[in-house]
């Protein structure tokens, strides 16, 4: 094992003035750790002059090398796949590469999130000291033979890297899995719970929705806190139909520009705008949403969150709401 500080110099980040808007109009791509998603840098908004370089603490990491967020979304790793400027969420890993592959160090930063996130303090801007950046171990194979260890580390990023893309095929599987779901699960409703304009069965009986889940919309507008990582769900959050929660979307304050919701794993939440597309969450954790969601919180002594998000789901219910849609 030998200490990131071993095989890496390390470069920090800061952000131009924002006061200063001839800053912000360069060529030259500058990122937060909000720009991070899914292990790769997904879009550059901004983009700012060589005079911002100069007249600030942000400093270029070159392509190739690592940039690690070690402030806001502690954990997350990408290689940058261009020459770029870091802001203060990152530290650039710029890696001796006669002794360690840079895809292998790159896996390896990847699987040790838990570590950096128990490892951060603050109380609102949450990050990781340069002190546990350098102190983390890493195994190195035959450290004492520079072109053999490099030759194995190859040999086990490849086979990383085959793994990873049959698990992205599988992911594909499920994902069309998912869609044949939801279009079986609307005939299983129907069959499943009472018809409003039949017979009621036995034992069941009708309650008004606001009496056992009444709405609870809270807002809250994510500009106040430009820095918080919060994670958001919009409109696209969720496909037609489908039942499972989806994946946690974790954006900066400072990128959602528009009023939103606050929900809690207490709440379901329920969209409002073309009902037909029949889009319910069950969270499991809390996080903001867009308008479009109603947070609704059910009574928990009288209907399940599940239960309600089925009944929900139901076409009996998709037609009512459908059928009572207010506005143009």
């Amino acid at each position: 094992m030998v200490k990131l500080a071993e095989i890496c110099e390390f470069v920090s980040g800061g952000t131009p003035s924002r006061n200063i808007a001839e800053y912000f109009t360069g060529d030259i791509p500058w990122i937060t750790g909000a720009d991070i998603n899914d292990d790769r840098v997904q879009s550059i908004r901004y983009y700012i002059t060589e005079k911002a370089i100069q007249e600030s603490a942000t400093n270029i990491v070159s392509a190739g090398n690592i940039l690690l967020v070690t402030r806001t979304g502690v954990g997350k790793v990408a290689i940058a796949e261009r020459d770029v400027c870091i802001s203060q969420d990152f530290t650039g890993l710029i890696v001796d590469d006669k002794r360690v592959d840079k895809k292998y160090l790159y896996h390896y930063l990847r699987s040790q999130k838990d570590y950096f996130v128990s490892n951060q303090r603050g109380a609102t801007i949450k990050g990781v000291t340069r002190s546990v950046v350098e102190n983390l171990e890493v195994p190195i194979p035959y450290p004492d033979d520079p072109a053999r260890s490099l030759a194995e580390q190859r040999r086990i990023v490849a086979r990383l890297e085959l793994l990873l893309g049959e698990t992205r095929a599988m992911r594909d599987d499920i994902d069309a899995m998912r869609r044949d779901l939801a279009q079986v699960m609307e005939s299983v409703l129907a069959e499943v719970f009472p018809n409003p304009n039949g017979e009621m069965p036995r034992g069941w009986g009708w309650r008004r929705l606001g009496d056992i889940a009444p709405e609870d919309s809270q807002q809250i507008f994510p500009t106040d806190y430009p820095e918080h990582l919060f994670n958001y769900w919009g409109l696209d959050a969720t496909e037609k139909g489908q039942i499972d929660e989806p994946a946690p979307n974790f954006v900066a304050g400072s990128s959602i520009k528009s009023t939103c919701i606050k929900f809690t794993s207490e709440h379901v939440l329920y969209c409002k705008l073309r009902p037909y597309l029949n889009k319910v969450i069950v969270p499991s954790s809390e996080g903001i949403g867009s308008t479009e969601w109603v947070p609704l919180r059910p009574n928990p002594e009288i209907i399940e969150r599940k239960f309600l998000a089925f009944a929900l789901r139901t076409p009996q219910f998709v037609q009512y709401a459908t059928s009572n849609v207010a506005g143009a």
